[in-house]
């Protein structure tokens, strides 16, 4: 076997090899437990001791070799083999030894977009070079690396590079909304079709998902489509894949906004309730229907009467904005477009109004952001509380017995990650009632929960152990649920902001507070079956702890 000197940085020589093949210079350990292998990239120095003070040689790069012994924590591991200076150690580092082996290939292959370049794999110094789309020869790979060599001939290598030889199209029958204009391509990022469509419903044929990620982590898939010029390659930005047609009659029983594209908010037309609208497409919940003077839209019934639930009657009511107002883009406080001290103090003229919650009178008015509701409470008692019952649908909620086979739950909870709040801050809580069977319940009668908020004199922990005895600075009934009864896996919420005021309107002063629901028993039917009744012990036990937060001096 050949051998050369190399001298190292510290003066001193130190032997290399030029190769060592695993089968021939490598014999079987006997104290081996696995037949495990390693392949230098990038020369590697290898040592008599398991430290690195003094190089024994180095191990030029490309070989793969048979470890006898493998020692280390996960963070520091070394490996023992053969070289011709006998057993020495080799310590694994990034880009200069990898596990198993690298596999030879040798073809043609043309990358389609500019690439970064790498000195070996799992490197820590990346090389400042960048190869653009060209042909290159693949001769090795390791796993999702691929060694090519550069004009110099130096080894260099592509970490999972985006190559034409290697797209992957998958088969597709369905159609597409494209939302913006779109440049298409006869081959992806390379040839650029001399086309651009315009926004268009399209018939995709495959599609190709490139494992890459782009703005906000969106997956990158290329879709070929159907064009008068023949299959052409498109990368749609704000595409509605999934597109069916269909043929019905929807009507807007409040009115609604049709916009250019699903989950678009240009409001490009406004439609009057009432009037029948016959859908040609739908995307999920959006349905495209015609206009007689924007041509297609499209329209979401249920987004539309979220916006505007029934009962929402026109308003021509002045409403007085101040620094303590904010706003929302549904009547519910879980759908707040600006916070308090968004407004300077101005007049605006309502245009609808939705008294449905039985506690708030809520306020559309024309924003420049588009419609935007505001509450107003219809007692000076309720001025702390802004809220009303919602229903959802939560279909990973999965069957369970819940607590004592109770099968239904109810949380309290603080809707933000914080534990302290300033004194001009509106502090928010959910009350939520949760099915959790896949029947439905009848409550009966509609229970009426009270919520109370108790400053605590002492510690948190100590304090919630005697509750009663700490001062109650705000209390007030809740409004009944919005219906009685709670459909199978679905839920009821109802959303509250405090705002630090006790019940005689004085800001509440800084410290720790604690909110809690007054338990009450509650009578129910589970899907036809006879009554049950939940005791007050049972219900706080399904709540649990009251809710400890702070309030902070304003600095």
């Amino acid at each position: 076997m050949n051998k050369k000197r190399i001298f190292g940085l510290m003066g001193g020589a130190v032997a290399a090899a030029s190769l060592i093949v695993a089968s021939g210079a490598v014999s079987a350990s006997s104290d081996s437990s696995n037949s495990q292998v390693i392949t230098i990239v990038k020369d590697a120095p290898f040592y008599a001791q398991m430290s690195e003070d003094a190089a024994t040689g180095v191990l030029s790069s490309f070989q793969t070799l048979k470890v006898k012994e493998t020692t280390g924590d996960g963070m520091n591991v070394w490996y023992k083999v053969d070289t011709w200076l006998g057993e020495q150690w080799i310590p694994r580092k990034p880009g200069m030894v990898v596990l198993g082996e690298i596999e030879s290939v040798n073809e043609k292959m043309h990358t389609l977009r500019t690439e970064l370049v790498y000195d070996a794999p799992y490197s820590e110094e990346q090389k400042i070079l960048s190869l653009p789309p060209q042909e290159v020869r693949i001769t090795g790979r390791y796993h999702n690396w691929y060694r090519i060599n550069l004009t110099d001939g130096v080894p260099m290598w592509l970490y999972s590079p985006l190559l034409l030889e290697e797209i992957k199209e998958e088969p597709a029958d369905w159609d597409m909304l494209l939302t913006r204009d779109e440049q298409l391509y006869e081959i992806p990022y390379l040839t650029k079709a001399p086309i651009i469509l315009a926004p268009q419903t399209v018939h995709v044929l495959t599609q190709w998902y490139t494992g890459k990620e782009g703005y906000r982590f969106r997956d990158i898939v290329w879709y070929k489509i159907q064009t008068d010029q023949g299959p052409r390659w498109v990368l749609p930005n704000g595409e509605k894949a999934g597109i069916k047609p269909v043929q019905e009659s929807i009507t807007l029983p409040t009115g609604g906004y049709g916009s250019s594209a699903p989950e678009s908010n240009d409001r490009s037309i406004w439609l009057e309730p009432g009037k029948k609208l016959e859908a040609s497409a739908r995307w999920g919940d959006w349905f495209q229907i015609k206009t007689d003077s924007t041509g297609t839209v499209w329209v979401n019934p249920s987004l539309s009467l979220h916006k505007r639930p029934l009962g929402t009657v026109a308003s021509s009511e002045i409403l007085y904005l101040t620094k303590d107002t904010a706003a929302y883009t549904y009547p519910s406080p879980d759908a707040i477009a600006h916070p308090k001290g968004y407004y300077a103090p101005q007049e605006v003229k309502s245009i609808a109004k939705w008294s449905g919650d039985g506690i708030l009178d809520w306020y559309l008015f024309r924003g420049f952001e588009g419609d935007l509701w505001i509450p107003k409470p219809r007692n000076d008692t309720d001025s702390s509380l802004v809220g009303s019952w919602r229903v959802y649908n939560w279909d990973q909620w999965r069957e369970t017995e819940g607590f004592k086979g109770i099968p239904f739950a109810l949380t309290l909870m603080k809707n933000s990650q914080r534990h302290g709040f300033y004194q001009d801050e509106g502090i928010p809580f959910t009350l939520r009632a949760q099915n959790l069977s896949n029947q439905s319940l009848t409550v009966t009668p509609s229970p009426e929960f009270e919520l109370q908020i108790f400053k605590l004199n002492n510690e948190p922990e100590e304090a919630l152990k005697h509750l009663e005895q700490q001062e109650l600075v705000w209390t007030r009934k809740l409004p009944p649920f919005a219906a009685t009864v709670l459909e199978n896996l679905s839920s009821q919420s109802i959303f509250i902001e405090w705002d630090q005021k006790g019940t005689e309107g004085k800001v509440s002063a800084p410290g720790e507070y604690a909110m809690r629901i007054v338990p009450v028993s509650i009578h129910f039917e589970m899907g036809g079956g006879g009554t049950r009744t939940v005791t007050n012990d049972d219900i706080q036990k399904i709540i649990g702890d009251p809710v400890v937060f702070a309030i902070l001096p304003n600095e």
